[in-house]
């Protein structure tokens, strides 16, 4: 078997962060912020079974990313 002959599908992957300041009072401000990781919630598939002795050689067993996450954030800054 040749080199790189189990190679599986490309990846796509789109993270995004939204921040924003807010000012409270002269010196004091707050920081808003949002981040979104895989937003689109594509999967990304793992590369085929390349052990010869499996019985699933060449199959596509599972996902190699995490499903949709958000979080969010307030600081305070002074």
């Amino acid at each position: 078997i040749g080199r790189n002959s189990f190679r599986g599908k490309s990846q796509f992957n789109l993270d995004a962060q939204v921040s924003r300041i807010f000012p409270i009072y002269e010196s004091l401000s707050m920081t808003a912020r949002l981040e979104a990781f895989n937003m689109l919630n594509h999967p990304n598939f793992s590369t085929p079974t390349a052990s010869t002795s499996s019985g699933s050689f060449g199959q596509i067993g599972g996902q190699s990313n995490a499903a949709r996450v958000f979080q969010g954030s307030l600081k305070i800054n002074f």
